[in-house]
Order: structure tokens, then sequence, then C-alpha cells
């Protein structure tokens, strides 16, 4: 998986150029030349740690829902480096955009899987959240931790006619592997993208979580390769990783991230919505 050094290394070379967020992008999504055959949707997985909703959403119809979409990654490198940046508001716009892009998915998956559901206001929230409390809320994204009750407090005084609040922890990666197969006749290269979801959904009267879920979604693409006679000796297990094989067995295009993130909603929402 893509490490926090990694990309820490990747946006300090992106801070050089003019473009923060284009950069950020080409240095995430290494791609290769080679691209395998076509491949099914992208994949989600669900496990969900805790349930009071009886009757799913649609039980609190009439009832007001807050929610808030937080994305760790590039949301918390762009607020951190806007002093750095020129102009001083780029930045800040380009967070603004990517997190109104996915408020707009988290809405086409209410409306796919809720239409019966209580009302469910989500805004981009760097608009309704003070900047130092989204920092935090991202760090505890990046160390995969829960919402405190301290956290509670602070989204409940941003929202404070909502009957519930809704909180969604969000993360992507990718992964690159190259190996020989069983048979040691051919190098199957993989690139996989991946997002997490973590979704909290609070009841501030009762002072409690009523619905807790993870969803798992993923991408991938595969291209397999004759494995030159030259290479037979290079040591299972990672030694096909090596930069010296780019040109020879190229990794295969990384997929898009938005498809796996509309997927990953699409598969929540219905999960609190059954």
């Amino acid at each position: 998986m893509l490490h926090l050094r990694d990309m820490k290394k990747a946006f300090s070379l992106c801070l050089l150029s003019a473009s923060l967020l284009s950069c950020s992008q080409k240095a995430s999504l290494k791609t290769g030349s080679a691209d395998g055959p076509p491949r099914d949707p992208p994949q989600t997985e669900i496990t969900v740690s805790k349930n009071d909703l009886a009757g799913g959403l649609k039980s609190l119809k009439g009832k007001k829902v807050t929610a808030f979409v937080i994305f760790n990654l590039p949301d918390g490198y762009l607020i951190r480096a806007k002093a750095k940046i020129n102009p001083p508001d780029f930045a800040i716009r380009e967070v603004l955009d990517l997190q109104n892009e996915r408020i707009n998915w988290f809405n086409e998956a209410l409306v796919v899987n809720c239409d019966d559901c209580p009302e469910v206001e989500a805004n981009p929230p760097l608009q309704v959240l003070r900047e130092n409390d989204l920092l935090r809320l991202i760090d505890r994204v990046s160390l995969n931790q829960d919402p405190t009750a301290a956290d509670w407090q602070v989204l409940r005084k941003e929202a404070p006619a909502a009957n519930f609040l809704w909180l969604i922890f969000a993360s992507e990666d990718y992964e690159q592997k190259r190996d020989s197969n069983e048979k040691k006749d051919h190098v199957v290269a993989r690139s996989e993208s991946e997002v997490r979801l973590r979704s909290f959904f609070y009841d501030p009267a009762a002072r409690k979580v009523r619905h807790a879920a993870q969803v798992r979604g993923w991408d991938f693409n595969e291209t397999s390769y004759p494995l030159r006679k030259t290479d037979w000796n290079v040591p299972a297990g990672g030694g096909f990783d090596s930069l010296q094989f780019d040109s020879i067995y190229s990794y295969p295009v990384v997929p898009d991230i938005p498809p796996i993130t509309r997927k990953a909603f699409l598969r929540l929402t219905e999960a609190l919505n059954p």
C-alpha cells in the first residue's frame, strides 16, 4: 500500500510546481503501459458492527440528519500546505472542489437507496467545520481511530438542529505488485485501488452510536507476461517489484478511484436502509 512517508515525499515534490493537485494525482496513481483484459465493476464488502436502527433510515422519516463526509487525503496535505502555495487560496479551492464532488456522489447514493428516508443534509466539511477541527478529524481517519465524545460535541455545535449526526471517515489507497505465477513460467503484474468508508450514525439525545459499519471497495487490473529465461533465478515474493522490471513487466493501469467511491457509498446507504 502507499505509505504516509511516500505521500509526504510526493507532496513535497508537488509543492515545487504550480499545480499541487495535478501533481498529487500523478504521484499517487503511477500507471504502466500494459492493460489487462476487461474487468468487472468495482467490488465492495461491508461489515456492520452495530445496528440499533430497527427499520433502517426510513424509520426516522420526519427527522433531520446532518452528515459529515471526511476524506484524509489529499485534503489534509492541501489544507496544511496552503501557506506555501501561490495564490494562497488555491489549495482551499481544490479541497472544496474535491469535497463537493464526493458530496454529490453521496447524495446520488441516497437518492438510489433512500428515497423514503429522512432529510439528510451534507455539505463540504471545509465549509461547515473550523479548520483545526477538520484537521483533527482527518488525523483520526489516517490513524484509523474512532470519533471521541469531544468530536461529537464539536459536530453537534455545528449542527444544533439535527436529530442525528452521520459521520463518515474515508480513505483511499493503491497497491502495485509483481510476482511469478504458480508454474513459475509467467510474471503477473497487478494494480489495485481501494476505498474504505467507516460510518458512524450518532444519536445526540442518547449520546450513542446507533449504527456503525465499514465498507471496503476495490478494483484491480492484472497483466501476465512470459517469464524471461534470464529472470528464472529472481526470488519470488516481491523480487519482481524492483524498478529494473518496470519496462519489462509493466504494471497495468491503476483503476480510477471515483467509481469505487461511488460504489462504496451505494453499499453503505443500502446497508442503512435495507
